[in-house]
């Protein structure tokens, strides 16, 4: 039987099972089978590199509606690239400079959602070697943290100051995971679950001609 599709956008399918490749999804909403292929295939590339890997959950808000923000998603090519420049500063700085930079790539998937609100914000997965971040650590402002990090990045992404950084990164509950090699991915199917969020029907900004999901490529 042919998989049901998504009514505003007839190119991609709903998944409605409860597991995805053998590990569970979240059931409470529809999700879109392309996202869940593509959120899997990022963890995969993380875990095939780095024998641990350190998962965050993290929502990533926006201040006012802009043209841009309202018509393209380039905000989250900018955090991407301020996150890696920042995460190559902390790098020269820190005591794990014996990692060479292509040992601490920081992958990303991103789910773009609006409803009730003139601004869309951001539902993202960021994977770290867990070699170089293991917490997101402080949230205290000058604190160096691997949250002040992401914090300072978002914020140069929507061009705004830290100063009016408050709120605008949101840490779910249970949002921190170890994906390591040595216990068989112990917390892969909880953080798998929990993930599948980001792949969700609701929300999604289809008809907009936008897309609303995205994640690294390699």
């Amino acid at each position: 039987m042919q998989n049901k599709r998504v009514p505003e956008n007839t190119n991609l399918s709903v998944w409605n099972q409860p597991y995805y490749a053998g590990l569970p999804v979240n059931t409470r909403y529809e999700l879109v089978e392309l996202y869940l292929s593509k959120l899997k295939s990022v963890i995969d590339l993380s875990i095939q590199d780095y024998p641990r890997v350190y998962a965050v959950c993290l929502q990533l808000h926006c201040q006012y509606p802009t043209d841009e923000l309202t018509n393209s998603n380039k905000v989250m090519g900018r955090f991407k690239d301020a996150l890696d420049s920042r995460i190559a500063s902390y790098q020269k700085r820190s005591t794990r400079n014996d990692l060479p930079l292509d040992r601490c790539r920081v992958r990303i998937v991103w789910g773009r959602e609006q409803s009730g609100s003139h601004v869309p914000h951001f539902h993202v997965v960021l994977l770290f070697n867990r070699e170089l971040f293991y917490t997101l650590g402080s949230f205290l402002p000058g604190a160096g943290s691997l949250f002040q990090i992401i914090q300072s990045a978002w914020c140069s992404a929507l061009n705004i100051p830290r100063e009016y950084a408050a709120g605008l990164v949101h840490v779910p509950s249970n949002a921190e995971y170890y994906l390591n090699r040595s216990d068989d991915y112990a917390q892969l199917s909880s953080f798998f679950q929990h993930a599948s969020y980001l792949c969700k029907v609701d929300t999604k900004c289809f008809g907009q001609v936008l897309q609303s999901f995205g994640g690294s490529r390699k």
